[in-house]
């Protein structure tokens, strides 16, 4: 099989057929439905989330990459509350409690953090997040 290749005038660029005919909206889009997050998150431990929302349920929690692992970090929505740091089975690894000593160095080593829960009229003035459903 040869790709042909098309010069387009207008822009200078060298496209393919199937390219064109994506531009002009007729090739078949392939399907990318699910529910889960899409920034690069493995798939949450929703067992572990709602044994988390259960004593963060007036606060937030959010999902982050650590070493290639997903972990949550949850807080109290009071101030000088901190954060505390968990694994994908709920076991804390690690405290950022900014207000009352020198956090874990784990605290700033969290990547692609992703809201999973919020509740409303929170101290951040932000708006509530329920990814999961939790507080079903």
């Amino acid at each position: 099989m040869s790709t042909v290749l098309l010069f387009n005038k207008c822009n200078d660029q060298k496209t393919t057929p199937e390219s064109a005919e994506q531009a002009n909206g007729q090739a078949e889009q392939p399907s990318h439905q699910t529910d889960e997050p899409t920034s690069g998150h493995k798939p949450a431990n929703i067992s572990t989330l709602q044994v988390l929302y259960g004593k963060y349920k007036n606060g937030e929690i959010e999902a982050c990459q650590y070493n290639g692992a997903t972990v949550y970090k949850a807080g109290l929505n009071a101030p000088d509350a901190g954060s505390a740091i968990f694994d994908g089975q709920g076991n804390k690894i690690g405290s950022c409690n900014y207000g009352w000593g020198k956090p874990d160095s784990i605290c700033s080593q969290l990547k692609d953090c992703q809201d999973v829960y919020r509740v409303a009229n929170n101290i951040w003035d932000k708006p509530a997040v329920d990814l999961y459903g939790l507080a079903r």
